[in-house]
């Protein structure tokens, strides 16, 4: 998990504001948000990986920069919903 996220960090004009340890489904997971611009366009996203019987499993929640704040309760919830079964 740790090699995508820094994988990720290589990339041009990637720019990471926070990581954490979390819980997905009761599944141990790491959650970090991060922000980068396209054609003068920003962008900020969350995500969370979790790990579940061997598998990884990844949520995102996107958007606009300046629609994130708005959006990020929402990102949220849908994360913090995930059940394994």
């Amino acid at each position: 998990m740790e090699s995508q996220i820094n994988a990720l960090g290589k990339l041009r004009g990637i720019e990471f504001s926070e990581r954490s340890e979390e819980t997905v489904g009761g599944a141990p997971a790491r959650r970090f948000t991060y922000g980068y611009a396209i054609n003068d366009f920003g962008y900020r996203a969350v995500v969370y990986v979790a790990k579940h019987e061997e598998k990884f499993y990844v949520i995102t929640g996107i958007s606009q920069r300046e629609n994130y704040s708005t959006l990020e309760p929402r990102f949220h919830e849908i994360a913090k919903s995930v059940r394994f079964e």
